[in-house]
């Protein structure tokens, strides 16, 4: 299996290179720091599988993946991500990711998840299936519950917050209620800490 391998850090891409070449049959057949790239060197050197790293100067990766599963949809995309943003998770998901790694995990973990995509099974760790869980709930926000988020998250009240949108205390008080519901939380202390949690903020 030939594979792309794409992260701006020099010395983790080594450690993943030497990892797969000492432990597997697959084969690096090419390599990337910048987002940028990737479409290109997926053109030229047709790999089975990309190993890509969330963040990544020169391209945003959520958008590089679909775009990557839209063209090539045979390819297999392995996101290895520092983020704990359940929304940012489920996004890439969304867009074709076939597994989504912390970026700290251990060699087994990653080698398992090479094997079991390559495969053709989806790989999401508990940790990011439940983030992913709560950030789809997230995701279902309204514009306007979203708006109400950001304020709440500003300190303003519920009169405030009507004042702002020249709506009454009560129409407030209700996206409230549905924004905390989708968050699952139960105070404004909880909602700002989720909605961090969640990279809504």
């Amino acid at each position: 299996m030939k594979l792309l391998l794409a992260d701006d850090h020099e010395i983790f891409r080594d450690g993943i290179r030497m990892l797969i070449e000492a432990r597997t049959p697959h084969r690096i057949v090419c390599e990337t720091a910048s987002g940028s790239e990737i479409g290109r060197l997926v053109q030229t050197h047709a790999p089975d599988l990309a190993v890509l790293d969330y963040q990544m100067p020169g391209a945003e990766i959520t958008a590089v993946t679909a775009w990557l599963k839209k063209r090539f949809p045979a390819l297999r995309i392995v996101i290895l991500t520092g983020t704990t943003s359940g929304v940012l998770h489920a996004r890439l998901v969304a867009a074709g990711a076939d597994a989504v790694l912390p970026k700290a995990g251990d060699a087994e973990t990653l080698l398992k998840a090479l094997e079991a995509v390559a495969a053709g099974r989806q790989v999401l760790p508990q940790a990011i299936r439940e983030g992913i869980a709560a950030g789809a709930e997230a995701l279902s926000l309204t514009q306007r519950e979203y708006q109400v988020l950001r304020l709440v998250c500003q300190g303003l009240s519920n009169a405030e917050i009507a004042a702002r949108f020249n709506l009454s205390d009560r129409t407030i008080a209700k996206h409230r209620e549905n924004l905390f519901r989708k968050l699952g939380v139960g105070s404004a202390a909880q909602a700002i800490n989720r909605a961090a949690e969640l990279g809504l903020i």
